[in-house]
């Protein structure tokens, strides 16, 4: 046997082997949301595929990925790089053990069938899998259109105040006047009701105001929506929520175009008419509005995490990237997943710096004067 069918048999059953190796995971659609056991962080930062490629799997705390035998055998070692030989080693061992193959008399046969079997399984969960999310992002994108424009807070010709929408004041309490933009930013719409659910199942349902903003790729397809809970008793707030804001289905290497800079051309026009740039990534929605506001002669993109950095596919019509860090990412693994993104936005031959507030945690408190 290879190592490349031992890791498609292994695939094939990649929860039953999760599970045996003692890791703790929570089923997510086409997932295995996992806690990574390199890190001590609560939330689960380790993604295993179940559904368009079996087995393969992230660790988004270390940067790190690979195949189903590579995942046992980092398992087996306690460290997330698949490529050292002690890993390597180790996952063949298990696998071979896990299915009767130490010895020499195992029934080659059999086992070539079950290798082509799984092969075979694989193929129809990445087929179903790809409706699946066709489908999910159809529905994640009626979402959107069916949410309301953001209504700013304007006054009425006698002088009397007409109030905004709460996504719109949520925004102003944080000192983003929308009006001073000039033009709204299309892709931020408001839903005065949208479901929260607890993926963990220990929190009850939350139905609440958000901000719901389409994130789109380079080509212009439609990716998933982004939604901020807020909390409309208290101005400025997001709502009590762990976590306040969400991604779905997937934002992989997509982003909130929130403004398109001088002379206000799409990408796609830019890149007709020559037409290039500075354009700013950085995390959310706040950030990325307060730079439009100081800067509004660059394009402004929010990646909606700082894991969403490093999928990020930036336009044609960037003539430099500038990332916007946030002061509170000083953490190994903050800091580690920073400089891999700008590592990989770098690998675009474009000019990449990275930008930070002089004050206060990010961009919108430097908008807001706050220390």
């Amino acid at each position: 046997m290879t190592p490349a069918e031992l890791s498609t048999r292994l695939a094939d059953e990649i929860e039953s082997v999760c599970a045996a190796l003692g890791l703790k995971f929570r089923r997510s659609t086409g997932w295995l949301r996992c806690h990574s056991p390199w890190t001590l962080k609560k939330a689960p930062k380790l993604d295993v595929d179940v559904s368009q490629k079996p087995g393969r799997w992230k660790c988004w705390e270390t940067g790190k990925e690979g195949d189903a035998l590579g995942l046992v055998g980092c398992l087996l070692t306690a460290q997330p790089d698949m490529r050292t030989h002690a890993a390597r080693l180790e996952g063949i061992r298990w696998a071979r053990d896990r299915y009767g193959l130490a010895g020499g008399d195992f029934d080659r046969a059999a086992w070539k069938a079950s290798v082509e079997a799984a092969r075979v399984r694989a193929q129809e969960a990445k087929k179903k899998a790809e409706a699946d999310a066709k489908r999910n992002r159809g529905i994640a994108e009626a979402v959107w259109i069916n949410a309301d424009a953001l209504r700013p807070t304007s006054r009425a010709s006698d002088g009397t105040v007409i109030p905004g929408c709460d996504g719109a004041r949520y925004l102003e309490a944080r000192g983003i006047d929308l009006a001073q933009l000039g033009r709204l930013p299309r892709a931020i719409r408001f839903s005065p009701a949208e479901t929260w659910k607890d993926p963990r199942g220990e929190t009850p349902d939350h139905t609440g105001p958000a901000l719901v903003s389409a994130m789109t790729r380079a080509d212009g397809t439609f990716a998933c929506i982004h939604r901020i809970w807020i909390d409309p008793t208290r101005p400025g707030e997001k709502a009590p929520l762990d976590p306040p804001r969400k991604m779905w289905p997937s934002s992989h290497g997509a982003a909130i175009r929130l403004w398109r800079g001088d002379g206000a051309l799409s990408e796609g026009d830019a890149e007709k008419r020559g037409k290039s740039g500075p354009l700013v990534v950085c995390e959310g929605v706040e950030d990325g509005l307060s730079i439009a506001l100081m800067t509004p002669e660059y394009r402004v993109h929010a990646a909606g995490s700082l894991s969403g950095m490093m999928s990020y596919e930036p336009p044609a019509c960037a003539s430099e990237i500038i990332v916007a860090a946030d002061n509170d990412w000083t953490t190994p693994t903050a800091m580690g997943q920073l400089a891999r993104a700008v590592a990989r936005l770098k690998d675009t031959g474009k000019p990449v710096r990275v930008a930070r507030s002089p004050v206060g945690k990010d961009f919108n408190d430097l908008l807001r004067g706050l220390e």
